[in-house]
């Protein structure tokens, strides 16, 4: 049963700081292990529906919560909270992806890592082996790959190629969307 106020487990703060900023520095130090860049993807993804339910519980569910709290939590979230939870968090992802790109990659790289295959009309990356070391993922390029100019210390580096055949380095697309949780949280006041 979910308790009817949220707790401090919920708290996006508490996940940050406690969770996913660990992770990612752990990923910082350790670039090349990939089981430590994909916690650190899943977890940065994590942090939409952490995010999403923290307010949706505030606005939706708490009884108890003045009426201009819940005002006020209208205003820092951008028109994503509905009366059904997976399409508001859905819009807070899409929201997401308009602040910063690179989200839209932490989430199709995590998805595809829990289904495999993705089928989702927005996503551009669609299937879990295009996400890797160089080596891995180059074959998922087709004749392409020679126009691409790797660096031999990003042979060990852990990239993702897109639909579109770009390769972007998981470390600078993390650190994007890092840069944008920070603005994030910083924005709703938490």
């Amino acid at each position: 049963m979910i308790p009817r106020t949220p707790g401090r487990v919920i708290h996006p703060r508490v996940f940050y700081d406690e969770i996913l900023l660990p992770c990612y520095r752990s990923f910082r130090r350790r670039p090349t292990i990939e089981w430590v860049c994909f916690s650190a993807i899943s977890n940065s993804d994590i942090m939409a529906e952490r995010m999403h339910y923290f307010w949706y519980y505030i606005v939706f569910e708490e009884p108890n919560v003045p009426q201009d709290a819940k005002e006020e939590a209208y205003e820092v979230t951008p028109g994503f909270l509905t009366k059904k939870r997976s399409v508001g968090l859905r819009k807070y992802r899409e929201y997401l992806v308009t602040q910063c790109s690179d989200f839209q990659l932490i989430w199709d790289v995590h998805d595809a890592h829990k289904h495999y295959s993705l089928h989702r009309e927005n996503a551009s990356v669609h299937h879990a082996d295009q996400t890797g070391r160089i080596p891995m993922v180059i074959q998922k390029m087709q004749p392409h790959h020679n126009d691409a100019i790797i660096q031999r210390d990003e042979i060990e580096a852990i990239s993702v190629v897109s639909d579109s055949r770009v390769i972007a380095p998981a470390r600078q697309i993390l650190g994007s969307v890092m840069k944008m949780w920070t603005g994030e949280l910083a924005r709703v006041g938490l």
